[in-house]
């Protein structure tokens, strides 16, 4: 299997087509990715023996290589990849910033969108009290918190659990204290995200985060 690995920038299929270059790119942000003509990508078959039935890609960070079971992958899994090649994300976290931060990175790449940072510290660097921020910037909406802001719109995210407020006499979000506040900004992102893919708004929020996350530390303004 070793033998047949071919380096991503000789792939005719990522370099026929934009949108696999711009997922590398927005991911490469910051110089997080290895060099393509360093990324191995390994044929199809023969099958890696982890990859069970439903897996359609692995990748080992250590050795820069990624197998997919189909080629071209599609966008999602391109990108979920590349994911797992970026260093400096916790260990238990690792899926979840793949899964999740996948969707977001193809929206950008396919809107020739360039983040200031990369798109891994929307996990690291942000808390709660910047995405409370972007949300009050973007919706121009003095938002309590962000309970209110997903009771506005609907969402009982996990973090969130229905409550009678004898205030009120009506049934309400309330945190549930079992979730920390990184948790809670990760969730809430990830929710953002979620809904980006139909709601241009909630996609702006999502850049205004990225914004306030640059300027936190001193990078230039998102190039949209």
């Amino acid at each position: 299997m070793s033998e047949s690995k071919t380096p991503l920038c000789i792939i005719d299929w990522y370099n026929k087509d934009t949108v696999y270059q711009g997922i590398y790119r927005v991911l490469n942000t910051e110089n997080r990715l290895p060099d393509p003509c360093e990324i191995m990508i390994l044929p199809p078959l023969p099958i890696p023996k982890e990859a069970h039935e439903r897996v359609y890609g692995l990748c080992w960070r250590d050795k820069k290589e990624i197998w997919f079971r189909m080629q071209p992958p599609n966008y999602i899994e391109f990108a979920h990849e590349l994911l797992h090649l970026i260093e400096g994300k916790e260990v238990e976290l690792e899926e979840v910033y793949a899964y999740n931060l996948s969707h977001l990175v193809v929206m950008l790449a396919e809107n020739n969108i360039n983040p200031p940072v990369n798109p891994v510290r929307l996990f690291t660097d942000a808390t709660v009290d910047m995405v409370m921020q972007a949300l009050r910037d973007v919706y121009g909406y003095p938002f309590k918190d962000i309970a209110e802001y997903f009771e506005i719109i609907g969402v009982i995210p996990p973090f969130l659990r229905l409550d009678f407020d004898p205030a009120r006499n009506d049934i309400v979000l309330k945190y549930n204290p079992e979730y920390n506040e990184k948790f809670i900004a990760i969730m809430t992102i990830t929710e953002l995200i979620a809904g980006a893919e139909y709601d241009r708004v909630m996609l702006d929020v999502v850049l205004k985060l990225l914004e306030k996350i640059a300027a936190k530390r001193g990078e230039p303004a998102v190039n949209t």
